[in-house]
């Protein structure tokens, strides 16, 4: 399990490369 930090910033990074977000995420 990753920390929440490192989820965050690989979440960012994937918002912009694309424009949508998953089910249960919050920009």
């Amino acid at each position: 399990m990753m920390n929440i930090g490192d989820v965050n910033n690989l979440i960012n990074d994937d918002l912009r490369e694309i424009d949508w977000i998953p089910d249960g995420y919050i920009k």
